[in-house]
């Protein structure tokens, strides 16, 4: 069952929150203020697995996602 939950294509708020390591609560205030984007199905929300992996790969890359449509350069010290 383990490998299911890695391999499907929509992880819940729970899944994204601890891949992020973020609070649930951070990550519902990034959903509403639209930085990620959601997924409903139903009364469910949930989070494509490519959304959370993207977030990861800018914030490796030193950008910070405002919200969807915009990315802001980080400009890295030292």
């Amino acid at each position: 069952m383990e490998t299911e939950n890695v391999l499907h294509p929509l992880m819940t708020v729970q899944e994204a929150s601890e891949r992020l390591r973020l609070t649930k609560n951070t990550l519902n205030n990034w959903l509403s203020q639209g930085r990620i984007k959601r997924v409903k199905i139903g009364r469910r929300t949930f989070i494509a697995r490519q959304e959370v992996e993207n977030l990861l790969n800018s914030a490796l890359r030193g950008e910070v996602r405002k919200n969807s449509r915009q990315t802001v350069k980080v400009r890295q010290e030292g």
